[in-house]
């Protein structure tokens, strides 16, 4: 039996095609274990909606978690050809030829997202270890750390705050359909990048959404 969520915004998309209501069904979907109807609702979009580079980020994570790993690879590389600095899909394009044992395009992509993310040391070392010795590379793992803050220590409040406000962590509070809190990270990055063409698209794609489902829950 469909959750009710899934039963509410299965029916308002069936209403209306155009909405952007397909990453927030398919989500539902996958929270309820099912993946394959999650992904044929992303992949449905995308037949509509081509251009829609969110929905097809997230098909993708949706293939790779399914082991799907080539056909999520295609989905990557898309997306990176339309928006080439998309740090997210190149860290999975990354991940996928890491597990593939695709070296030359593994250190392709590390060396991509070191220009996107200059900070990133795992991934530096990994670029080491590629060029060095590539048997003996670690792989780079992304890891969740809790940080707690003092709030009396406001500059390093300040500072570990711009440190987690990434494009990452706004993905992963819309995975979880909390969009206010992604809006938040969007506009933390707009304010000291405001000329992020990509931020700025996809904060404009999620007002869109949260628009739409405030508007469907009145």
């Amino acid at each position: 039996m469909l959750s009710p969520d899934i039963s509410k915004l299965a029916e308002k998309l069936a209403r209306d095609p155009s909405s952007k209501l397909f990453i927030p069904l398919a989500e539902e979907y996958r929270r309820s274990g099912m993946l394959d109807e999650a992904i044929q609702v992303l992949s449905d979009c995308l037949k509509a909606n081509p251009n829609y580079m969110t929905a097809r980020v997230s098909l993708g994570k949706m293939l790779l978690e399914k082991g799907n790993i080539m056909e999520a690879q295609i989905e990557f590389e898309k997306v990176v050809q339309a928006v080439p600095d998309n740090l997210f899909a190149h860290k999975k394009l990354a991940e996928i030829y890491q597990k593939i044992g695709d070296m030359e395009n593994l250190l392709k992509e590390y060396k991509i997202i070191i220009s996107l993310s200059p900070k990133d040391k795992d991934v530096m070392k990994a670029i080491d270890d590629l060029e060095g010795n590539p048997a003996k590379m670690t792989p780079v793992v992304e890891t969740t750390h809790t940080v707690e803050i003092d709030k009396s220590e406001d500059a390093t409040k300040k500072s570990l705050i711009e440190e987690l406000a990434t494009e990452t962590m706004a993905e992963i509070y819309i995975k979880q359909g909390l969009y206010e809190k992604a809006d938040e990270i969007y506009q933390q990055i707009l304010g000291s990048e405001p000329g992020n063409i990509i931020i700025r698209q996809k904060r404009a794609e999620l007002v869109s959404l949260m628009n739409i489902i405030k508007g469907e829950g009145s």
